[in-house]
């Protein structure tokens, strides 16, 4: 496709309390979602840790915030719903735009486009589970100069990346794809500090109220509170986690562990040197952690696999235990084992399906959903501009006008060949006007529209990526259309009546003038048997049909040529015209509208 844009950056930005992931794709592209992979540590999920360099004070990321000697302010698990009220900028929105920025600088051509619809797009992703004020307010921290911010569940992201086209190719089981889009879906995010349940039902996501205070860091809680309690009297650990980021280095020892352990890695922590004031906290602590059965420790009666179950049960609940048709869990802790048998057994009747690469599923959802949004912003333009097109005009007015000329047509050859009607109601004048139905131009219009449109619709879908059996519509035609051809005949025999009282009236109410003037003559009374009276009786008996005859013939050359002669009111067909383009668009971005329901 030949682009008329610069092609501008759409970033997704999962911020997790453990890991960070930034996907990032092009607006103009095919929706290929890239993982960012940091330069100086090849890091692609981003640990969530921050701290200052001894040096220029400049702020370190991830493992550089781990490892680099001599930092300073180390913090971790900083993910937290900002406070409405409160204008400092929050540790998770400086880590943001830190990552951000070093991201930006990778991609230079890109983000410095100074057009508007090139300006790079972020889509970053919050808990479910927050409330709307708390939503608000981090929005607003994230607004960036020439940055376009966009917020979206990290639940309602992962379902647009396992809903996304071509999913199933490289899911292990295609049925996370091929759910057809009327099923309930239950979306489970185990993330660190949060575990977000998401509801599809009829594509239109619901948020359960749950889980907003319960994710895996629980876990991390629990295994640092042991070792603590383990070593209280090593008095050099005791400094150790006394001193600055002490605690959180270790909750980070606990977490790494505990990942290991359920993943079957090795895993990392002593791969690189680490800030001198934290070795005792390796050197101490990691020996005792690698010993200890974490997973026994989260299975164990009360841990923190019971508490998960107790949580699906309570979501159960709240869909009032409908079960899906579908469970799709996501998130690092979708890794471990025992959630998916937990799903199982509470959803029996349910698909249960774990995405390949959780760690990622919800940037790359947010980055799609992004990608999406631009890319229908293109297609609504294409979509305004088909049906702003003269010959579409032209097309409806040619059939309007030829609607009503068979309408004349119709209700002449009626007036012509009927010789009487059964009565004058308001029902009888409209079966004489619409027949058996509307005109065949106005019914040929409809096809001419579905043909015309329905080619030039499945070509804009294709070109734009928009799935055409999505707006695989039969077009309508508003009701306004027959009723205003209609109308404007219908006014006109209300006037003259019905049949009865059109074609006949002239001539009965002349018949009803002669014998009233031959029976009485208000100026001078004509006594019964006058001569001259009793032959014009005569006269009317015999000659008074051939009279009605040719009353009735003038009648109804008088009503052809009337009819002949209506027409629609000025400017009439051009407010048609204009009702039918709008009802299309309205049928049409009504349809796109559920597409986008997943989205925003």
């Amino acid at each position: 496709m030949v682009t008329t844009t610069p092609d501008g950056l759409v970033i997704g930005l999962d911020l997790g309390d453990g890991e960070t992931t930034l996907a990032w794709t092009t607006r103009n592209g095919e929706g290929d979602i890239h993982i960012f992979q940091r330069q100086s540590t090849r890091e692609r999920s981003v640990l969530t840790a921050m701290a200052r360099a001894a040096t220029d004070r400049r702020r370190l990321l991830g493992e550089e915030a781990v490892y680099a000697a001599g930092a300073a302010e180390f913090s971790l698990n900083f993910k937290q719903g900002p406070d409405p009220v409160r204008f400092e900028t929050p540790e998770a929105v400086l880590f943001v735009q830190s990552l951000l920025a070093e991201f930006l600088a990778t991609q230079s051509e890109r983000a410095e486009e100074t057009e508007e619809t090139a300006k790079p797009t972020m889509v970053v992703g919050h808990p479910a589970g927050w409330s709307p004020e708390v939503i608000k307010a981090y929005g607003k921290h994230l607004k960036l100069d020439g940055i376009r911010t966009r917020l979206l569940p990290e639940s309602q992201a992962a379902l647009v990346h396992v809903r996304r086209p071509g999913a199933a190719a490289d899911a292990a089981d295609r049925s996370i794809a091929e759910q057809p889009r009327d099923s309930r879906v239950l979306v489970v995010d185990i993330g660190s500090s949060t575990t977000d349940f998401t509801l599809i039902t009829d594509m239109e996501p619901h948020s359960l109220p749950l889980g907003a205070d319960f994710g895996c860091r629980r876990i991390d809680f629990q295994v640092a509170d042991l070792v603590t309690e383990r070593l209280r009297d090593n008095e050099i650990l005791r400094d150790a986690l006394a001193a600055d980021g002490g605690r959180e280095f270790l909750l980070l020892a606990c977490r790494r562990a505990k990942e290991a352990q359920f993943t079957g890695t090795e895993a990392d922590i002593l791969r690189q040197p680490v800030n001198p004031r934290f070795k005792p906290i390796v050197r101490l602590a990691w020996g005792w952690l690698r010993s200890l059965e974490i997973p026994e420790l989260v299975a164990a009666p009360g841990g923190w696999a019971e508490e998960f179950g107790a949580l699906l049960a309570q979501a159960r609940r709240l869909m009032a235990d409908k079960d899906p048709d579908q469970v799709v869990l996501t998130g690092g802790g979708s890794r471990m084992p025992f959630t998916r048998r937990i799903c199982a057994e509470i959803f029996p009747t349910a698909v249960v399906e774990n995405d390949p690469e959780p760690a990622f599923s919800v940037a790359r959802g947010l980055a799609l959903a992004g990608h999406t949004e631009l890319r229908l912003e293109r297609f609504r333009a294409a979509l305004a501009a088909l049906l702003d097109e003269p010959e579409l005009g032209e097309l409806c007015e040619e059939h309007i006008t030829e609607g009503f000329a068979e309408l004349q047509r119709r209700l002449i050859r009626e007036v012509r060949t009927m010789r009487d009607a059964p009565g004058g109601d308001e029902a009888r004048t409209r079966q004489l006007v619409e027949g058996e139905g509307e005109p065949l131009a106005i019914t040929e219009l409809r096809h001419a529209l579905n043909q015309r449109l329905g080619e030039r619709v499945s070509s804009l879908c294709r070109e734009h990526g928009v799935p055409h059996d999505a707006l695989n519509l039969e077009f309508q035609l508003p009701l306004s259309v027959a009723e205003t051809v209609t109308e404007r005949l219908l006014s006109y025999m209300r006037s003259k009546g019905t049949l009865r009282s059109g074609r006949i009236s002239w001539a009965m109410s002349n018949q009803r003038r002669m014998i009233e003037q031959g029976n009485r003559n208000p100026l001078q009374p004509t006594k019964p048997g006058h001569p001259y009276l009793e032959m014009a009786r005569v006269a009317w008996q015999w000659g008074g049909p051939a009279i009605l005859e040719a009353a009735d013939r003038l009648t109804v050359r008088k009503m052809v040529k009337d009819i002949e002669a209506l027409s629609l009111e000025e400017g009439k067909v051009d407010e048609l015209v204009e009702k039918i383009r709008a009802h299309i668009r309205d049928q049409l971005l009504g349809r796109l509208t559920e597409i986008e329901k997943l989205i925003f």
